[in-house]
């Protein structure tokens, strides 16, 4: 019975040898790991910031440019026709050709 107990006890002990080498494993990789998840986190936020910004200003770049291409209409409109009738004879002529 001695035997039974000491086996026991040494198995128990290999147990509880081998639970605090993968726990302090566990903690080594996960202290190793943190930085670089912070950093990825961080990095990602950075790229969602800049698409937002990005992206909002796409939102307000057609507004933009139909008011630019307005005024300059208004201001000179016989080169807006001329420009016009160009861009549809070209087109024109491109679509022809196939």
């Amino acid at each position: 019975m001695t035997d039974f107990n000491n086996m026991g006890n040494t198995v128990a002990r290999t147990v509880d040898q081998a639970e605090a080498s993968v726990q302090k494993a566990y903690n080594q990789a996960s202290d190793a790991a943190r930085p670089v998840f912070k950093q990825l986190a961080d990095s990602m936020s950075s790229a969602i910031d800049r698409l937002e910004t990005t992206g909002e200003s796409l939102k307000v770049a057609p507004q933009h440019m139909t008011r630019s291409l307005r005024m300059a209409v208004r201001e000179q409109p016989l080169a807006a026709v001329g420009v016009a009738l160009a861009a549809g004879y070209l087109l024109n002529w491109a679509l022809r050709r196939r």
